[in-house]
Order: structure tokens, then sequence, then C-alpha cells
């Protein structure tokens, strides 16, 4: 069924609704007493050709080659020409339809007079078709403009994510590889953990938003990998404070912070080591602080592929809505990230359900 917007959004109704609304208006704006509007809506339809023709060419031809490409003199000399064909096509309708206008013309000064008069009566016409073309023209361009910056965005996070996933799969794959030299009977759980996680990456990662629940669940497996490779002398603590069920994040954005306290704080260290995850929201703040310790006098970098990438999604993603403080001490080193999230939508926000295994909540490590 045709809808009345696809109607109005048709150039040819425009263009027909625009010439009606010019009518309307010269048939009003000349009309000196009521008992003329009859004659002069005959005069404005008869002479609307010509308004019709300057008016064409002004947008299609003479504005776009000449006036917007700066060559005033050429403007304003065909500019001139077209006026002058137009008023000839008026000369010609008022002798040959409307004797009554020959009068007007019997005389230079007077044909003078009355060409003036008419040129000026078609400017208003051709002057207000252009400023509409130009600027239907400018919206136009503003859209391809947001358009190719939203696809740049978009190619870009795209290059970023396609970064984290093997740089996060090179540190799982190590894990597991040190396992099956020991012939350690955690090799099994690692694949398991690491199908959960293959499935999360390459299935739900897709959206722009995942449910925050979804993305902590993620980390704990990973924490859990990484728990396995270092055994009883590394202790760690995740806690979450608040519903995290209504908000959603941006996928694989925490990830990078903790695999920073596994590589440049705990695998350092020899002796009894610790790292700290607590996750705090409260309405749409997000609170996310990775806290690990270190060896002593040491300075940890901050940087990595991971790192790296995670700064320019927040820059991308969250520009306005983020701050990251950093805090180095001598024995300790502390992340601690803020954002303001975006509600949970189920519509924007889809997984396959045929994709996700059904699995037992993950206990608080």
């Amino acid at each position: 069924m045709l809808r009345l917007k696809d109607i109005f959004q048709n150039k040819l109704v425009q263009h027909i609704a625009f010439w009606i609304a010019m009518v309307i208006l010269y048939t009003i704006n000349y009309t000196l007493g009521p008992g003329l509007y009859p004659r002069r809506y005959t005069d404005a339809i008869i002479y609307l050709p010509g308004h019709m023709f300057f008016a064409y060419v002004q947008m299609y031809r003479l504005v776009p080659r000449y006036l917007l490409k700066k060559k005033y003199k050429l403007y304003a000399l065909y500019s001139f020409l077209f006026i002058t064909i137009s008023i000839f096509y008026a000369h010609m309708v008022g002798t040959s339809m409307m004797l009554w206008k020959m009068k007007v013309f019997s005389s230079f000064p007077t044909y003078f007079i009355a060409y003036g008069r008419s040129a000026f009566s078609l400017l208003p016409s051709a002057g207000l078709a252009v400023a509409i073309k130009l600027l239907k023209e400018w919206f136009h361009q503003r859209e391809n403009a947001l358009r190719a910056e939203n696809e740049k965005v978009k190619i870009e996070l795209e290059s970023l994510r396609s970064q984290i996933h093997p740089h996060f799969l090179f540190n799982t794959l190590n894990n597991l590889y040190s396992l099956t030299l020991s012939s350690s009977t955690a090799a099994s759980l690692v694949v398991v953990h690491l199908s959960d996680l293959l499935r999360y990456i390459l299935y739900e990662c897709k959206e722009p938003e995942v449910p925050v629940d979804k993305e902590l669940q993620m980390l704990k497996k990973y924490v859990e990998l990484e728990k396995l490779r270092y055994g009883n002398r590394l202790d760690i603590g995740f806690t979450t404070e608040g519903n995290t069920s209504q908000f959603a994040i941006s996928p694989l954005l925490l990830l990078p912070f903790v695999e920073n306290s596994f590589k440049h704080g705990v695998s350092e260290q020899i002796d009894q080591c610790w790292i700290n995850i607590h996750v705090h929201i409260h309405n749409n703040a997000f609170t996310f602080q990775v806290s690990n310790s270190r060896i002593a006098r040491t300075r940890q970098p901050m940087g990595g592929l991971g790192m790296d990438n995670t700064r320019k999604r927040l820059q991308l993603l969250y520009d306005g809505r983020h701050d990251i403080k950093i805090t180095e001490e001598s024995e300790v080193y502390t992340v601690k990230l803020n954002l303001l999230l975006n509600k949970f939508s189920s519509a924007s926000v889809h997984v396959n359900p045929l994709l996700v295994k059904k699995e037992q909540p993950i206990d608080a490590i």
C-alpha cells in the first residue's frame, strides 16, 4: 500500500507542489482587488513556463557550473541571457494572448521598465528553487559524510577486535601447552573452558554490545584458566556489587585489563602473588578495578597490543563517557575504569540460542 510519506518523497510530486505554491503566491501578490483574482490566476499560469525555464536552468546548469565554481562573470552573462529569453517568452504571450498588454511595450522606456519588473518577478521563484536545491544537496552531503564516518569507525572497531582475538588465543594456548608438558589432568578442563570462550568470541561478540553479565562470566572463565596454570601460589578475588543484568557493554572490553595483570604482574613473580578484581555498578555508572601484586621497585608497563586496542576502543565507543586511572606503587599496580553504560536491550543484543551451550552458573572465585 502506497503511504502518504512515500508520495511526498517523490521528486515529481515535490516539484508540482512547489510550482502550485508559486502560482498561488504570485496570484495573491499581484492582485489589487477581489474581482481580479481569476485574471491574475490565469496570468500566473500562462507566465509559469518562463519562470520554470529560468529556475531549472539556474538549478541544474548555471549555479553548479559557474556560481559554485566562482565563475561569476560567466554566471552573470548567462543569467542575463536566460532572463532575456524568459522575458521574451512573456512578451510573446502578452502580445498574442492578452492584447491589453500591448500598450505596455509601446515605447523603449516603458519596455525597459517592463523588462526590469519582469526580471525581478523571475528572481523570487528561481532563488527559492535554487535555495531548496542547495539545502537538499547540503543535507545529502552531510548524511553521506556521517555515513562514511560511521563506516570508518565500524571498520576500525572490527580491525581492533580482530587483533584482540589472536592475542587472547595465543596466551590461552600457551597455558594449555604448559599443562600438556607436565601431563596434567587439568588440560581437559582447559579445553572445555577454552571451547566456551571461543563460542563467546565467535558468536556473541559480533554484536556491538553484550550483557554485562555475559562479559563478566567470560572473565571468570578466563581467570579460572589462569588459576589452573599458577596453582596455589596465586590468590584471586573476584567480587561484584550491584545489578549487572540490566546493562550492556562492548564485548571483550575488560579482558585486556585482566590479561595485563597476569602478564606484567603474576608471571614475573615466583613467590606468592595475588589479583583482586572488583566490579561495582550503580544505575548506569560502572566501575571496574583490577589490582595485582608485582615485584617491588620495578616499573610495570601499561602497554601491549591488547591494552593499546582497548584505549582506542574506549575513545571510539565511550568518548566522553569513560575515565581510566592508573595507580603504581612499589608492590601494587591498580587500574580503575569508570564507564557510563547503556541499558540492556534484547532487541539490540541478540544471541542465537542454538549456539549457546546450557551450563551451570559460575561460582564467584
